[in-house]
């Protein structure tokens, strides 16, 4: 039996009561509560003067774990990574994750494709893909460079990324985009693979190696110009003419912006020009005659300040030359011929002084030429044939004023004028007379009317051709010295056939007189024997009567 004291007890005491008491019950028989045992009886606050400070708790293990258990698992995982990326990058340097072994040809598609998409290298059947196999397998001479510049691939420059290396592919797929089953008609040792392209035939290189020039003319050519060629970023001169190129003028043409001459005349390439052709700053000599180009006058053309040769004739261009052409302030040759240009002349032309070859045949120009004929002084060639040119022939101002025009007549260079076919009217001026520097004169399918004017100071004339037109009076005897093409057939000549030709037998270079189809009348005089140089000699359909002259025998080299 267990014996309390009834002292007051410590908290202690207490529970050894609480176990006493539960230990009686057991010995009568009592079940067995399982009750915790009862809290223990708080002492009776004592008071005092200040109250007692609060216990300090003691930090387990427990709670810290509990209140930094994110931070910790944070940082576990960053761990994790750290050693998974060292793990990585031990197995990469001894080479487990290395695949096969990287080819010549791998590394030269991989840098191809910053010229060429990759699925267009990769296709078997391009142009690209055989000139990428000829770099990789054949190409001694660029197996060669590469070992060379491994001293530059120690600095960070890649052989497979040279522009050098850029420029033997796009010669590459030049050759294989322009050769047929028959080839070049001569290759000059392109694409031999033992020399340097610059050791190729039709090209020129600066010092540095890059090709400045390229002329393949007459040559065979066949198939399109590819886009990769303009990788030759250093051309300045590039002529195909003569060939047999088809297609359009390819994208990114305009980033060979060092050219200066393009000549791609006499081929067989069609399209609209791309306005990119404006960025061509350089550029001083375009030629794309004898092509299918067509649209309207490319007026991208007109902002080329250094272009001093345009040649866009016999191709399919249509619509009106704009005023701005005479913002081309260097052009000196200006060819638009056998096109379907329309519309009037524009008035600025004749502002262009520099300009000296004008070529506007065989288009449907109309209207009536400038009133001054000033431009005639600077130009030295002006076709206009085969238009609708009316109205009068342009007179010259101040021609009264007789010592500034003898000062213009020594300024005059032009030398070849050709209007025939055109519906011009009214006399021919006696300016004419006065070109020292002309040589070719043709006007004839016009309606001029009046007399032929004193011709004699021409004296380096050589073809006088005024056929079908509406000449009458005497046919002059009195020509240039040097003239060797007379025709006035076709007029109103209504005159007797001379017996003497006079100063007509003075002409010791004359191959060819013209007169047929007129009104003469009278005899064929037996000095026509004398122009021994006669090749062709037209008198039919006129009113002629009497015998052919013995003496025509001695012209030994007219034609039968």
């Amino acid at each position: 039996m267990c014996h309390v004291s009834e002292r007051r007890v410590t908290p202690s005491e207490m529970t050894i009561k609480w176990n006493c008491a539960q230990r009686q019950r057991l010995d009568h028989g009592e079940s067995l509560l399982l009750l915790p045992p009862p809290p223990p009886q708080q002492p009776q606050e004592q008071h005092h003067s200040r109250p007692l400070p609060e216990a300090k708790r003691v930090l387990t293990w427990d709670d810290l774990y509990e209140e930094y258990r994110f931070c910790l698992i944070v940082v576990i995982l960053v761990l994790t990574f750290l050693v998974a990326v060292v793990l990585v990058l031990i197995l990469f340097a001894i080479g487990v994750f290395d695949g096969p072994p990287v080819t010549r040809m791998d590394q030269i598609t991989e840098a191809l494709t910053a010229y060429t998409p990759k699925h267009v290298l990769m296709d078997e059947s391009t142009i690209q893909h055989k000139a990428a196999i000829w770099l990789a397998n054949v190409d001694k001479t660029g197996m060669e460079q590469q070992q060379q510049s491994e001293e530059e691939e120690e600095e960070g420059v890649s052989f497979f990324h040279h522009p050098l290396f850029a420029q033997r592919y796009a010669m590459a797929v030049f050759y294989y985009g322009t050769t047929d089953r028959d080839g070049w008609m001569n290759d000059m040792d392109w694409l031999n693979e033992s020399l340097p392209e610059c050791e190729w035939g039709y090209v020129a290189c600066d010092e540095d190696g890059y090709v400045t020039n390229m002329t393949i003319a007459n040559n065979t050519l066949r198939g399109t110009l590819f886009t990769e060629l303009r990788l030759l970023t250093k051309l300045v001169n590039l002529d195909l003419h003569g060939n047999r190129m088809e297609g359009k003028i390819p994208e990114g043409f305009h980033q060979l912006s060092q050219l200066e001459s393009l000549d791609l005349s006499t081929n067989k390439l069609w399209g609209m020009l791309d306005d990119s052709i404006g960025t061509f700053d350089s550029l001083k000599r375009f030629n794309i005659s004898d092509n299918l180009f067509s649209g309207t006058f490319p007026s991208v053309l007109y902002t080329l300040p250094s272009l001093e040769s345009l040649d866009l004739s016999m191709n399919r261009f249509k619509g009106e030359v704009s005023e701005h052409l005479s913002n081309l302030t260097s052009l000196h040759l200006l060819n638009l011929r056998q096109n379907l240009f329309a519309g009037v002349l524009p008035t600025s032309l004749t502002t262009m002084t520099n300009l000296e070859y004008i070529h506007l045949d065989d288009n449907t120009f109309s209207g009536s030429l400038p009133d001054d004929a000033q431009f005639l002084f600077s130009c030295a060639k002006l076709t206009l044939s085969q238009n609708r040119f009316t109205g009068t022939i342009p007179t010259i101002k101040d021609i009264e004023e007789e010592n500034i025009f003898m000062l213009k007549r020594n300024q005059m260079k032009i030398e070849h004028i050709d209007w025939h076919e055109n519906g011009f009217v009214g006399t021919i001026p006696s300016y004419f007379g006065d070109m020292t520097a002309l040589t070719h004169l043709e006007i004839a399918g016009n309606k001029l009317s009046g007399t032929i004017p004193d011709l004699k100071g021409a004296f380096n004339l050589k073809t006088l051709d005024l056929g079908t037109n509406k000449l009458s009076g005497p046919i002059p005897h009195s020509l240039p010295p040097s003239l060797e093409y007379f025709w006035v057939q076709g007029n109103y000549y209504e005159s007797q056939l001379p017996s003497t030709l006079g100063e007509l037998t003075e002409l010791k270079n004359l191959k060819v007189y013209s007169v047929w189809n007129n009104n003469l009348w009278g005899t064929i005089s037996t000095e026509f024997g004398l122009l021994t140089t006669l090749e062709q000699l037209f008198l039919s359909q006129n009113y002629l009567n009497g015998t052919i002259p013995t003496e025509l025998g001695l012209l030994t080299r007219l034609s039968k």
